[in-house]
């Protein structure tokens, strides 16, 4: 197993200890539905692929932005991570440890509701890009648009106990 100091991964952690961790059996899940298909049916396919996948290893990590191209659209995180969890419930895998990999983290709560729903833990790389231009005034210049000037946005600070991740268990 792997003992995470915070389930809010650092970029350290989710691609060194994480992913580079060669012991734990892990897959990564698309998290997105075609153009022209319903949500609904996208949320059933990916209920099918998790259980899929999950007999072939101990974290099914949930991606974003994995596959994602013109004509795929996003299924939102919580609504993901709900019905992945409720399959591997159902077929008996609830031991599966998953991990969430998004850019739709914007504050703490985003990854608490996410925790709430069962995540084992959450990479929220989104933000990670944001900081690397974070200014020492506290202050984060994020663009509207690409042709747009950019505005000042505020980031907040995360807390959180440590977790154990059961991994190669």
């Amino acid at each position: 197993g792997i003992l995470l100091h915070s389930p809010i991964v650092s970029e350290s952690t989710y691609y060194n200890d994480i992913l580079g961790n060669a012991e734990i059996p892990q897959e990564k899940l698309e998290v997105y539905y075609e153009e022209g298909s319903t949500l609904e049916a996208g949320l059933q396919q990916l209920k099918l692929q998790a259980v899929a996948m999950a007999g072939r290893c101990s974290i099914l990590i949930l991606d974003d932005d994995l596959g994602l191209t013109q004509g795929r659209q996003v299924i939102p995180m919580p609504l993901a991570l709900q019905a992945v969890r409720l399959a591997l419930v159902e077929a008996g895998l609830a031991h599966i440890d998953i991990g969430i990999s998004t850019y739709d983290i914007a504050e703490s709560h985003d990854a608490s509701v996410l925790f709430a729903m069962g995540a084992s833990f959450v990479f929220p790389k989104g933000v990670y890009s944001a900081i690397r231009g974070y200014g020492k005034d506290g202050t984060l210049e994020v663009p509207k648009s690409p042709e747009d000037k950019p505005f000042p946005t505020k980031l907040g600070r995360w807390s959180f106990a440590p977790t154990q991740v059961k991994g190669a268990q």
